[in-house]
């Protein structure tokens, strides 16, 4: 009795009809922040965590050296202001969006 219980309650609310998260190709984003205050291979492991925590963030590459990070992001999940806010709360300064290479 305790088993099926166990089963059941483990089971609760999936179907195994549930469509996988789908993300539009065209909502993805990549953009590239200027960022003050880096200044070594750790700070960027921190940019890197922080931002990808955010839900919708794809991709995070963050520079030291070169003072940016960049981001690839869905843009029906999140947004500059939220990708900025996160890195400004980590300790850093976003001085702006940089063009792509």
């Amino acid at each position: 009795m305790i088993l099926s219980l166990a089963i059941f309650a483990c089971n609760q609310g999936k179907t195994g009809t549930e469509a996988p998260d789908v993300v539009s190709t065209a909502a993805i984003k990549t953009i590239k922040l200027g960022v003050e205050g880096m200044s070594c291979e750790g700070c960027e492991s921190t940019i890197k965590e922080e931002v990808g925590k955010i839900d919708g963030v794809t991709e995070v590459i963050a520079s030291h050296v070169n003072k940016f990070a960049t981001i690839s992001f869905d843009s029906t999940k999140t947004n500059l202001t939220a990708l900025s806010d996160v890195i400004t709360a980590a300790g850093y300064e976003v001085t702006g969006e940089q063009p792509l290479k």
